[in-house]
């Protein structure tokens, strides 16, 4: 088994993207097939589904990891208007700080 932590993946991302100019739906196709090759655990499951299914509609996937992180929490503050607008009706709500 091989471990793959959040960290790893939002690198990932970050580097497809902007290293090599992938779109963000292209990124989270990759990341899934990534997660889902035998033998590849990935660190909290639930979150990095819910973040590439996010991804793949447009949010950056360090929001969407942000986002299902705060699930629990009453809300999530950012500086981001973009990430407030694409988070609308998530599990917690986002606002401006």
């Amino acid at each position: 088994m091989t471990s793959c932590p959040l960290t790893v993946l939002l690198r990932s991302d970050r580097v497809l993207r902007g290293a090599y100019g992938f779109a963000g739906a292209r990124v989270a196709s990759a990341l899934r097939a990534l997660a889902g090759l035998p033998g590849v655990v990935v660190e909290d499951p639930g979150q990095v589904t819910q973040s590439l299914d996010r991804g793949e509609k447009g949010m950056d996937f360090a929001n969407a990891l942000h986002l299902a992180a705060a699930a629990r929490c009453e809300a999530l503050f950012t500086f981001d208007r973009r990430f407030i607008e694409l988070a609308g009706g998530g599990p917690v709500r986002v606002a401006e700080s």
